[in-house]
């Protein structure tokens, strides 16, 4: 009869067991199910907005790039008009003199790597170049006809003021491809309201494709008009359905690639792809997970009862009651450190990515207060230059 009493209370406290292990499965497939609904929402949340900040930040870098060299080449298209409105054609006395401030203008900016004046034939009249950025700089020996370049066709029909902006491009002299990667800008130079030339400047974008590239949350690849991959191209390619974005000339974004343009007003825009450094992993952690949670799934209903079962009747005959209560609370309290730990790492990963992120933004900020110190030092040079010779009078301001 004992007997009978202890097995049938052996068997309450497992049917009891069953009941409990089957309402927290129900629950704990509840709380499984909204964490991976939660982490696919903050993944696709976080995406966004940090590609919204990196288009906003590349578009600003790209902007001040173009900026500091329009600020450059419009003011000498301006200076060759009014000597073209005295002289028909240059005089080499003249020629001499404008070779100097171009020489003097590449030689502050490192970046350029030839300045030029194009007559309206498209013949180069003045050239001044260097090899790579910061380099020896000199005068051309042989100067070419440039006529049959889009960027002296497109820069003639352009109104005064106006500055052609070719697309980011490797250079070309005597119909050899370089492997020197450049971006062209060319302003009209006009003489009694008649064209005159262009004055073209060939700089060096290295230095803003890394800046272009920098990024703690994408792998960023640039993509010239044709939609090839330029620089630094790897074993990346466009989505059919990326690609039929950028023929109809819009933007594009999902939870791995965004595509978008940049802000120009080139005929022909260089365009980024920003490939999120995570989606590699997330896409597979994703199919992973949900591959877990199915297997958990399964683990749960089929095996776990079992298991469950087995190790109650174990405790219930070999284990007492004082020390399951001891297992529990060591239990918890290793639930409680590892939760403690989980949410300081969350913490100490958002602070470093606010420290990233202001990193940037001090970074940008320093390279746009350099661009006006360049602007003011070229200013001074010129006017002492222009001291030097006697000609700073009224007509040079």
């Amino acid at each position: 009869m004992r007997r009978l009493q202890k097995h049938l209370s052996i068997t309450g406290r497992l049917l009891r067991t069953m009941i409990l292990i089957g309402f927290g499965g129900v629950i704990a497939l509840m709380i499984l199910a909204y964490i991976f609904i939660d982490i696919d929402r903050s993944i696709d949340e976080i995406a966004l907005v940090q590609s919204s900040n990196e288009i906003k930040t590349k578009n600003a870098i790209f902007a001040q790039f173009t900026r500091t060299h329009d600020n450059i080449i419009v003011p000498l298209a301006r200076e060759l008009g009014r000597l073209l409105e005295k002289h028909t054609v240059l005089p080499p006395k003249l020629i001499r003199e404008e070779e100097e401030d171009f020489y003097s203008i590449i030689q502050i900016n490192g970046q350029i790597m030839q300045l030029r004046y194009l007559d309206e034939k498209g013949r180069e009249i003045i050239r001044v170049e260097r090899d790579n950025p910061f380099g020896a700089v000199y005068f051309a020996k042989i100067l070419q006809d440039k006529s049959h370049r889009e960027y002296f066709s497109k820069t003639v029909q352009l109104a005064q003021g106006e500055v052609y902006h070719s697309s980011m491009d490797y250079n070309i002299e005597f119909k050899q491809i370089s492997e020197i990667p450049v971006m062209r800008f060319a302003a009209p130079v006009y003489a009694d309201g008649k064209i005159r030339g262009a004055v073209v400047v060939n700089v060096f974008v290295q230095a803003l494709i890394e800046m272009l590239q920098q990024s703690e949350f994408f792998n960023v690849y640039i993509i010239n008009h044709e939609g090839h991959f330029f620089h630094n191209l790897g074993n990346v390619s466009l989505l059919p359905r990326a690609q039929a974005a950028f023929t109809q000339g819009h933007a594009y974004h999902d939870d791995r690639y965004h595509l978008i343009r940049l802000k120009g007003i080139s005929e022909q825009p260089n365009w980024l792809l920003l490939e999120f450094k995570e989606a590699l992993i997330t896409r597979e952690a994703k199919h992973v997970g949900r591959y877990m949670f199915l297997t958990l799934v399964v683990f749960i209903v089929l095996f776990v009862p079992i298991a469950l079962l087995l190790r109650e009747s174990y405790l219930a005959i070999k284990i007492s009651r004082d020390e399951v209560l001891q297992l529990n609370e060591s239990l918890m309290q290793r639930v409680e450190e590892e939760t403690a730990n989980r949410l300081k790492n969350e913490r100490m990963m958002i602070h470093q990515s606010r420290l990233a992120a202001m990193g940037e933004m001090i970074g940008a900020i320093a390279h746009q207060w350099r661009q006006p110190l360049n602007a003011i030092n070229l200013t001074v040079y010129n006017i002492k230059d222009k001291f030097e010779r006697g000609e700073l009078d009224r007509t040079f301001f």
